[in-house]
């Protein structure tokens, strides 16, 4: 289906991108 294939290209971005935005709120937790 389009919409899996979708939701896999947008898994794949998430997991390349938000490992790097959340390891630093992670270490230290986020101040609103």
């Amino acid at each position: 289906d389009q919409v899996v294939g979708q939701a896999l290209a947008l898994y794949q971005r998430l997991a390349h991108e938000l490992p790097e935005q959340i390891a630093e709120p992670i270490e230290q937790p986020a101040r609103g």
